[in-house]
């Protein structure tokens, strides 16, 4: 069985998600940055992950143009979704804003895996904008958002079960 995570990663979480996703699924998998993906190449693979992160509403540009370039061909293809969103209640909306609603009720799994917030990762902008987040946070007595390990055993136990029997 052969794997591809196609991903985008703004400050690192998404790429940390998706190298313990290739560990955890069974089989050959590959890991692509967004950067990196060729056109055609979703045909190559048994199953294919999209990836991405949610900043302010909104996943990177180049995942949202890499689904829309390829609609038809996500139509004949096994695939996943999963996003890093920190607002795990508004997950849903995001992702449908972000693939577009068929993408989302045809993919055999979705997830949002919550969020992390570091900020010593991403540029000048996203780093003074999750320090703000953070005193946010901790001005509302809140714990900041965390990656859903668990979440994430959930997806790749569930790829193993249905794709690699």
């Amino acid at each position: 069985m052969k794997t591809a995570i196609i991903y985008a990663s703004k400050t690192g979480t998404t790429k940390k998600v998706a190298e313990a996703l290739a560990e955890k699924i069974k089989g050959e998998v590959k890991l692509l940055p967004i950067a990196n993906v060729k056109p055609g190449c979703l045909l190559r693979y048994d199953f294919v992950i999209i990836a991405g992160s949610i900043h302010y509403g909104r996943i990177q540009s180049e995942i949202k143009s890499f689904v829309n370039k390829n609609r038809a061909t996500f139509r004949g293809i096994l695939y996943g979704l999963y996003i890093m969103c920190m607002f795990e209640d508004e997950c849903e909306e995001y992702m449908k804003k972000s693939f577009g609603e068929d993408i989302v009720e045809n993919a055999m799994i979705r997830a949002c895996f919550g969020g992390e917030v570091n900020p010593n990762e991403g540029n000048f902008v996203t780093k003074k904008l999750i320090k703000a987040n953070l005193k946010k946070f901790e001005e509302e007595g809140k714990e900041p958002p965390s990656i859903r390990w668990e979440r994430v055993d959930e997806f790749a136990d569930e790829i193993n079960n249905r794709i690699n029997k």
